[in-house]
Order: structure tokens, then C-alpha cells, then sequence
């Protein structure tokens, strides 16, 4: 490979170091220039870009040593055909001699600085220097030793100068160079505005510019490549350039070039003195080489390796890629379920919160139950004293009402005469102080007492019922079934339809044992017989209290008679009008007793059942206890269990959430392993071709470089010596004394194009 070849000369180049250095102190007769009739700026501006390509190395010995530094100011045609040639010489330090002896074959001398006259001899001149430096210049015919040659194509065709004026289109502008003897650096600058110029480009040089106008200068070192023998497959230099733009207008100034053969003059090569040490250092990049050869080898060999792992890790990424779509998808399932179960969870909180509330309520509603009832028990058995007390009254008043009577009748039949002993009226009065003892307090109390009792017996059944309805209401089974069926099954392994069928069960005993017990110890049915007996017992007493009150009317209303009679002839109508009260209580008097007894007989009855309504509320009051007693436990429970529904949802989600993530990593994963398997297939095709190329590079490269080094190293140093001895040697164009140095340098200024 041609790369490979040049980097075999790499070490020949390390010594061409200093090939390329041009120095200011070659533009020192700049001022001069006589060659051709340009702008004295624009020159200086392309010496000025010269100097920017080259360095500031200078090309001539300084300090108080005598020398002669020879410019030669060539002017050519815009081809580089020479036109002209002036020679300009600067004899340094010329003042240590008053008389100073000089070699020059120039014609049509003159000193161009001073009034310094000289004598020739030949080709001998000597000068009276008067303690001055001696500035002269001439002219000369002879061939210069380095020549250029300049060619234009536009558009592809070749052009002339004189044609290129006003044209437009492609150009492109060939420099070369051409040395004689020696070899020279030749340093090419030329202005091309940008009105003219654009898309400027260069293939050896550089391109300076600013905003309207583009300096090229273009770089070649004709002869060079001969001299040092070097094959230009491993190490080409220059000996021309091109240029190339788009070209509007065609015009152009001068071309300006700088050539100079003192090259090497400043090298010397009895300073390598590591030899050694380089030939050292190219073994250890030899071996270095042989084992990057093998370590591309070992990386080829892994390389390959991985390609065939890559099929059985792609075939992974794809199973763990549906492991985590199924984990998605089941994500996703648990997510549904779970947002059910809170729900759920939420209902049943809700459900024992008011089954709770209900259970409180019943239980309170039943302590006031009890409380009624042992009131009522209490009632019960004053009104069963009062009944007995009531009932005795009640005969006794019936054997007075039967005397009273016959006394009635007696005074009746007494006062049929219309006479109406004193003894008669005592007797009348008696009655009527007998029912004067019957006041309506006694009456109202008895009626009170009746009303008592039914009112009881009303109140006692209301309580009741809504004590039933309100344990009903509240579903009582339906919320204790769920903490039952937990109790039973804990784990929730139970089949659902066992489930059902015992919840249906528990739902059913639940609601027939509590409304039987409630039938059973309240006595709640509307038709039971102690009922009926109670009420009949107020009924009767009510009856009584009517009839008595009816009788003390009739007393009443015969007791202001007595007091407002005249006289004893109106005793037998009034005796008349008791006569017929009396008969009238006689016929309530059955019915009195009747309901007497009655209440009495009914009294043991309604004892023992307010004895046992009691002995029942007990039962009543400590199941009610007990079903509030685990209450806040069961509402607790609940409360907590729905209070972690929501942290059990955001888990979940967050599952969810990231089980999506996980998926796309997963088909991101699946993506990346195909670009990666491609990936692994190219490495192992670099790696192949890393190592093949390694390989190529040590034997044509790093061997190669090697076997130059040990084989031709030394015979490139000695022409490069010979060169540089020739150079420091070529000291003068023109003519120089055998123990003066000097140095040299040719300007060629083209003529401009317009």
C-alpha cells in the first residue's frame, strides 16, 4: 500500500526537519526591486504572506564577520518565461578594510547606496570602502540554476495568459519548478481579490486571506526527491502545485517567488549521535508490532467467539421480554383485583360502621325497654294491690247500695202518705253523706289507675316492636354473617359456593332465633291472652269507676234537695227521684261485682307475667351488652382494614407502573440486542480485518521501516550531508571570495495579467 510505503521513509523525514525554514532576512533588498512595475504595497503584502508560510530562520551568519549576501531579482512573463535578471550584493562588515577585495562576473555594476568607488580587474573588483558597508548591484545573462514554468486551464482547456483576461468559469493554475544542480525550496505568493476569485483551494500551500482579497501561496522543493534517491512510493516531495477557483472577470497581479537552496546548510549530522538508540527504539516497535499482530489475532478469536453467544443471548432477551409482557398482563390482573378488593374492603367498613351504629342503638333502645319494663312491673303490682283493695270496696259498697234500697224503699212506702217521719229524713241524709264520701279524686284515681294500666300495656308493646324492627332493620345477620364466616374460614380457602350456602344458613338462624326469643320473652304477639287480661282488668275498673260515678251524681243531686225541701210534703217526690236512682245503681251493681272480680281474677295473671317480663329483661340487657361489647373491636378492625386500601392501591399502581416500564426496557432491550448482535457481526468483521490488516502493516509497515532503517538508514544520511555540504558550499549566483562566506537567494516576480 502506497500509506504503508511513506511511513517506511518516516525516519528519513525526521532529519528533513529543517528543510522548510525560510527566513526574513532574505527580503533584505526588498527595496530594490527594480524588475517590474507593480504596486510596492501589494508586494509587500505577498513578502509578508511568505514569511507567514516559512519562519523567521536567519539565511545569513550575523556578527562582525565579513560576508556577501546576494539577491537575485529575476522578472518573467505570466508563463515564468525570464525576462530580466538584476543582481543585488550587500558586502557586510565591509568596513573593517579600508581597500576590500571582491569576486563578481556582473556587468553594468553600480554602487545603489553610497559614493564608494571600486577598480575591476576581470571578474575581480576592489573596493574603497570608506568604513561603509558597499551596496551594488548588476546585470547578468547567464541560466539561473532553478526555473519555473506556469500553465492555465479554464473550463478543462488549456489557456494563455493573454486569453484569460475578462474570462469566466473554472480555473486551474499549475506552478512547476525545475532545479539544475541542487536542490531548492521554492515558495510561491499571488493576491487574487475576491471579486475575481472564489473557491479558492491549494494542494501544497496555504491559503491567507481577509475580507477581500485571498493570498495563495503555494510550496515545492524541486530536486530534492533526486538527490536524496527516495523512491516516490515511499516519500514524494513536491515539485509543483495547483491551484484551483471559480473565476468572474479574469485578472491578476503579479506572482512573487522565493528559492533558496540553503536548505541543509544549517544541519549537521555529526549531531545524531543517537543512532543506537533509534535502531534501539525501531526493535521495541518491531516486537511491539508482532505482538499487536498477535493481540489482534486473540481479539479476533474472542470476537468470534462472542458472535456465536450473540444468537443464544438474543434468544434470552426474547424469553425475558415475554416473561415481562406476562408480568404486565398480570399487573395488570392484580391491579383489577385489587381496586375490587378495596372497594370491598370499603363497603364492609361502611356496612360494620352501621351495623355497629345499629347494634348501639339496640342496645340502648333495649336497656330503655327493661327499664319500662320493671316500671311497668312495679305498676303492675300496685295496681294488682289496688284491684284487691278495689274489690273489696266494691262488695262492701254493693251491700250498703242494697241497704240503702230497702231503706229507699222503705222510706218510699213510708212517705206514700205523704208523711215523712224525722227518723225517714235521718235515713236519707245518712244515704246521702254515704255517697258524699264518693269525691271524684277517689273516681279519678280510679280511672287513672285503668288508663295506667292499658297505657302500659300500649307502651310496652310500641317499645317492642321497634326494639324488632330496629334489630331487623339494621341487618343484623347480614353484618355479623361476614365476621362469622371470617372466623370460620381465615384464609378465604373455602369454595365460594359452600361459602354462599353457609352464609345463607347463618343469615336464616340468625333471623329466626332472634325473633322468636324476642316473641318468646316479650310476649309481643298482639293476640296473647296475658294481653287480653290486662286489658279487660282496665276495662272493668274503668266500668266501675263509671258506676259510682253515676251513683254520686244521684247523691248530688238529692243532697241539695234535702236542704232546699220546705217541709216534709216534698219528701215523697224526692224520696220518688232517689227511689229511682237507686234502682238505677241496683241494675249497675251485677256489673260492678262482675268487673270486680274479673280484675281480681286477672290480677295473679298479670302479676306473674310482669314477674316474668322482668326476669326476662335481664337476658335482655346482657345479650344486648354482649352484642355491643366486641363492637369497637369489629369497627376498628374494619377501619383499619379499609384505612390501608389506599396504600395497598398505590402499591399496586406503582406495580402496574412499573411493570409497564419494565416492558419497555424489555422491547428496548430486544431492540438494543439486534443492533447489538449487528454490532458484534461488524466488530467481528473489524476485528478480521484489524487483524489482517495488522499483520499487512507489520510486514509492509513496521518491518519494512525496520529493514530501511538497518539496510538504507546510513546512505540517506550521507546525501543528505552531501547536500548539505553543497549548499553551504553554493554561497554566490554571481561570485564570492574563497574565504568570505555569504548566502544567496533568487526573487521571480511574473507580470501581471490584465
Amino acid at each position: 500500500m502506497k500509506s504503508m510505503k511513506k511511513y517506511a521513509a518516516a525516519g528519513a523525514a525526521v532529519l528533513l526537519t529543517g528543510v522548510l525554514t525560510v527566513g526574513s532576512a532574505m527580503w533584505s533588498g526588498a527595496p530594490y526591486l527594480t524588475a517590474a512595475e507593480s504596486d510596492p504595497d501589494d508586494k509587500e503584502k505577498l513578502v509578508d504572506a511568505i514569511e507567514e508560510v516559512g519562519t523567521n530562520t536567519p539565511a545569513v551568519s550575523g556578527g562582525t564577520e565579513l560576508s556577501k549576501e546576494e539577491t537575485v531579482y529575476v522578472t518573467a512573463d505570466a508563463s515564468g518565461n525570464v525576462t530580466k535578471v538584476i543582481v543585488s550584493d550587500w558586502l557586510k562588515n565591509a568596513g573593517r578594510e579600508a581597500s576590500l577585495s571582491d569576486v563578481s562576473d556582473l556587468k553594468d555594476i553600480e554602487n545603489v547606496k553610497g559614493d564608494e568607488t571600486f577598480t575591476q580587474d576581470g571578474n575581480r573588483l576592489t573596493w574603497q570602502t570608506a568604513g561603509a558597508d558597499i551596496y551594488y548591484q548588476g546585470t547578468t545573462d547567464k541560466a539561473l540554476p532553478v526555473s519555473m514554468d506556469i500553465r492555465y486551464e479554464l473550463d478543462g482547456k488549456q489557456i494563455s495568459p493573454a486569453d484569460l483576461v475578462g474570462k469566466s468559469g473554472s480555473l486551474s493554475m499549475t506552478v512547476s519548478y525545475t532545479a539544475a544542480d541542487l536542490p531548492f525550496t521554492m515558495i510561491t505568493a499571488m493576491m487574487l481579490p475576491v471579486e475575481h476569485f472564489q473557491n479558492v483551494a491549494l494542494d501544497n500551500g496555504k491559503i491567507i486571506s481577509d475580507a477581500k482579497t485571498d493570498i495563495a501561496v503555494g510550496l515545492a522543493f524541486p530536486g530534492l526527491q533526486d538527490r536524496l534517491d527516495l523512491d516516490s512510493e515511499d516519500l514524494e516531495f513536491p515539485t509543483s502545485f495547483t491551484l484551483t477557483a471559480d473565476v468572474t472577470d479574469f485578472q491578476m497581479g503579479p506572482t512573487m517567488t522565493i528559492a533558496t537552496c540553503g536548505l541543509l546548510n544549517d544541519m549537521d549530522l555529526d549531531d545524531f549521535e543517537g543512532m543506537d538508540d533509534l535502531k534501539d527504539a525501531l526493535n521495541d516497535l518491531s516486537d511491539a508490532s508482532t505482538e499487536l499482530v498477535d493481540g489482534t489475532g486473540d481479539l479476533k478469536e474472542g470476537v468470534d467467539k462472542l458472535q456465536s453467544k450473540t444468537g443464544e443471548f438474543k434468544d434470552g432477551v426474547n424469553t425475558l421480554n415475554d416473561g415481562l409482557n406476562q408480568l404486565q398482563d398480570g399487573a395488570g390482573t392484580l391491579k383489577d383485583g385489587v381496586n375490587q378488593y378495596t372497594d370491598g374492603a370499603d363497603t364492609l367498613a361502611l356496612g360494620v360502621n352501621q351495623y355497629v351504629d345499629g347494634a348501639n342503638t339496640l342496645a340502648s333502645g333495649a336497656s330503655q325497654y327493661v327499664d319500662g319494663t320493671n316500671r311497668l312491673a312495679g305498676g303492675v303490682t300496685q295496681y294488682v294491690e289496688g284491684a284487691s283493695a278495689l274489690s273489696t270496696g266494691v262488695k262492701q259498697y254493693v251491700e250498703g247500695s242494697k241497704s240503702v234500697a230497702e231503706g229507699i224503699d222503705q222510706l218510699n212506702q213510708a212517705l206514700s202518705g205523704l208523711n215523712i217521719s224525722e227518723e225517714d229524713l235521718n235515713t236519707l241524709n245518712t244515704l246521702v253523706t254515704l255517697a258524699g264520701g264518693l269525691d271524684n279524686d277517689t273516681l279519678n284515681q280510679l280511672r287513672g289507675m285503668s288508663g295506667s294500666i292499658n297505657g302500659g300495656i300500649d307502651q310496652y308493646n310500641e317499645q317492642l316492636q321497634q326494639a324488632l324492627d330496629s334489630a331487623l332493620s339494621q341487618s343484623l345477620s347480614g353484618n355479623l354473617t361476614p365476621a362469622i364466616l371470617d372466623s370460620i374460614d381465615p384464609t378465604g380457602a373455602m369454595p365460594q359456593d359452600q361459602k354462599d350456602a353457609l352464609a345463607a344458613s347463618i343469615n336464616s338462624g340468625i333471623s329466626q332465633t332472634v325473633t322468636g326469643t324476642l316473641n318468646t320473652v316479650f310476649q309481643s304477639d298482639p293476640a296473647s291472652p296475658l294481653k287480653d287480661k290486662v286489658t279487660a282488668a282496665g276495662t272493668t275498673l274503668n266500668g266501675l269507676a263509671d258506676n259510682l260515678g253515676s251513683m254520686k251524681s244521684g247523691m248530688d243531686t238529692v243532697k241539695p234537695l234535702l236542704t232546699q225541701l220546705p217541709n216534709l210534703q216534698q219528701l215523697p217526690g224526692v224520696v220518688g227521684q232517689i227511689k229511682g236512682g237507686m234502682d238505677q245503681l241496683s241494675e249497675k251493681n251485677d256489673i260492678l261485682t262482675g268487673g270486680a272480680d274479673a280484675l281480681l281474677q286477672s290480677s295473679p295473671d298479670l302479676k306473674s307475667g310482669a314477674k316474668e317480663l322482668t326476669d326476662k329483661s335481664a337476658d335482655l340487657k346482657n345479650g344486648a351488652s354482649a352484642l355491643t361489647g366486641k363492637s369497637g373491636e369489629l369497627k376498628n378492625g374494619a377501619n383499619t382494614l379499609s384505612g390501608k386500601s389506599g396504600e395497598l392501591r398505590d402499591g399496586v399502581n406503582s406495580l402496574a407502573s412499573a411493570s409497564d416500564q419494565l416492558k419497555d426496557g424489555g422491547n428496548t432491550l430486544s431492540k438494543g440486542t439486534n443492533a447489538l448482535a449487528d454490532g458484534i457481526g461488524t466488530l467481528a468483521d473489524g476485528a478480521k480485518d484489524l487483524n489482517s490488516g495488522m499483520k499487512e502493516f507489520d510486514e509492509t509497515g513496521i518491518q519494512k521501516l525496520k529493514s530501511t532503517f538497518d539496510d538504507d538508514i546510513q546512505g540517506l544520511l550521507d546525501r543528505v550531508d552531501d547536500i548539505s555540504q553543497e549548499s553551504k558550499a553554493y554561497k554566490s549566483f554571481s561570485g564570492i571570495r574563497d574565504d568570505m562566506n555569504g548566502s544567496v537567494k533568487f526573487i521571480i516576480e511574473t507580470a501581471e495579467i490584465k
